[in-house]
């Protein structure tokens, strides 16, 4: 902890020096993070449960050497309120065995069976007063059937495929929170345990995690009202796992853990899920998306690092603070330049076009109102209802933000709006950062580059999904009349579906 706040605070004094001779610095407050971690991913298991819990009558047991039947723990965990510890097969890790006993463990459910979990651990765990049951199958994917049926009824469920851990491990904490089971599958088949279930439960909304390439069509489509949320790779994905569930995810903390193992994940899934935090997934190169959501938050919320310096630098938050959040080349200008037709606009927001623009997230959020808005959205059935959002924009249009989505409401299309984002202080000159750009329905309205490469979100695809949005529609016609440009067709080269600037950036 001690050494991360030194990185940052020796990165942070240069950077400011540098920066001041050049662009407005990144306004990061130090203090916002801390890390989790232990001498081993038992040591961190453990750690990150004590912190979690004070207390605990339950605890769920996975494999810290097999990560499938692992998987699937997040929602058991979230169901029992418990934390995740791991072991070895044959002997509980010391550690794990401390924890139990500080948490006052009564009960401890085992996933997995005797291959990855042994015999053996039930009986150490009887000898130290706490009793033990099994959920387990002949394989990863009944086993996944075992852990959804103690959920009960399901009516909304997660598959991923049981090949690799990523895309499972991206999820795990969101599925935990909304009560939905993960089910492995295959890529290319359905065992009959998971026909079975299908049968037994009335599901009525089905969460896809990857392409057809991951998991293909032929599985997918035997899942009642499927939703594919995809990406290019696992980090891609994990982006836009969190961004498509970013309006429910209303915590204070995000996680970050590597994406190159899953044992810290896994640990840290149970505590993300009580309190509704993603968790990012990170490799030593951080990829644009991942970098730009994590620059989003740095100011707003409190960081917390699973795992040691060895699985996860500390120095990834500076890296994250010095690139300050330009999601692409034509959205890093400085708005004070070339203002040609906005220049009445920059004035009216800031008083005049010699104005500087805000310095830190404290002035910028002195400057934001929320508005309360009407918006359609769809049941798992894809009925439309309506229903209330809100949106935190800058106070100078706020009544104008405010009469778009009465348009947007009002028109016949009835557009469905499941996620909508104004501000957010992401550093550099991002239109956000002044609450003058709205982002709406991220993962159906992706962001490509001039090279054509996926930046954001999933796709756009208004013949098929009702979340893109329409070149001709509602909602790109309703924003034209109050004067803010749709990404879509403002510029040249890359292509913003889901953003809307009052500045045209």
């Amino acid at each position: 902890m001690q050494k991360l706040k030194k990185n940052l605070v020796g990165f942070l004094l240069t950077a400011t020096f540098i920066m001041s001779m050049a662009t407005p610095s990144f306004g990061y407050t130090i203090g916002n993070e801390h890390r989790l971690a232990g001498q081993d991913r038992y040591e961190t298991a453990a750690t990150i449960a004590q912190k979690g819990w004070t207390e605990s009558d339950v605890a769920i047991l996975v494999s810290g050497e097999n990560y499938p039947d692992a998987l699937v723990a997040a929602s058991l965990a979230k169901h029992h309120d418990a934390p995740i510890l791991l072991s070895r097969i044959n002997n509980l890790p010391e550690d794990t065995r401390l924890a139990l006993g500080h948490l006052g463990v009564k009960r401890v459910i085992l996933v997995g069976g005797t291959g990855v979990l042994a015999e053996q651990l039930q009986a150490d765990l009887q000898t130290m007063g706490i009793e033990s049951s099994r959920l387990a199958g002949q394989d990863r994917y009944e086993t996944a059937i075992a852990v959804a049926k103690e959920l009960g009824n399901a009516s909304d469920v997660v598959i991923a495929t049981g090949e690799d851990f990523a895309d499972a491990l991206s999820i795990s904490a969101i599925a935990a929170y909304k009560n939905m089971p993960i089910i492995l599958v295959p890529s290319k088949r359905i065992p009959s345990a998971i026909q079975n279930f299908l049968v037994a439960n009335d599901i009525t909304r089905t969460y896809v995690v990857g392409g057809s390439e991951i998991i293909s069509d032929a599985v997918a489509l035997q899942f009642p009202n499927t939703e594919r949320i995809t990406g290019v790779t696992k980090y891609d994905r994990n982006i836009n796992i969190i961004n498509r569930f970013q309006a429910e995810l209303q915590g204070d903390q995000v996680f970050i853990a590597t994406g190159n193992n899953y044992a810290d994940a896994i640990a840290g899934s149970a505590y993300a899920a009580k309190l509704n935090a993603p968790i990012v997934l990170v490799n030593d190169n951080l990829p644009r998306p991942t970098r730009d959501y994590l620059i989003g938050k740095l100011s707003e919320k409190e960081l917390t690092i699973l795992g040691g310096e060895g699985v996860v630098r500390g120095t990834i938050l500076n890296e994250t603070a010095s690139s300050r959040g330009s999601r692409g080349e034509t959205r890093s200008l400085d708005p004070l330049s070339d203002l040609g037709s906005n220049e009445t606009k920059f004035a009216m927001v800031f008083g005049t076009s010699a104005s500087p623009v805000y310095k830190s997230a404290t002035e910028a959020k002195a400057n934001m109102a929320d508005v309360s808005i009407d918006v359609w959205k769809l049941n798992p059935k894809g009925e439309k209802y309506a229903a209330k959002a809100t949106v935190t924009v800058n106070k100078a249009i706020a009544e104008r933000v405010k009469s778009v989505f009465q348009e947007i409401f009002a028109g016949e299309e009835k557009y469905p709006i499941y996620a909508v984002q104004g501000y957010s202080w992401r550093g550099g000159t991002s239109e956000h950062n002044y609450g003058l750009a709205i982002d709406i329905n991220p993962n159906e309205n992706y962001m490509i580059n001039s090279s054509g490469n996926v930046v954001s979100g999933s796709f756009w695809d208004p013949n098929k999904s009702p979340y893109s949005i329409k070149e001709n529609g509602d909602v790109v016609t309703a924003f034209k009349k109050y004067g803010f440009a749709w990404g879509g067709n403002a510029w040249k080269s890359s292509k913003d579906y889901m953003h809307f600037s009052y500045m045209g950036k």
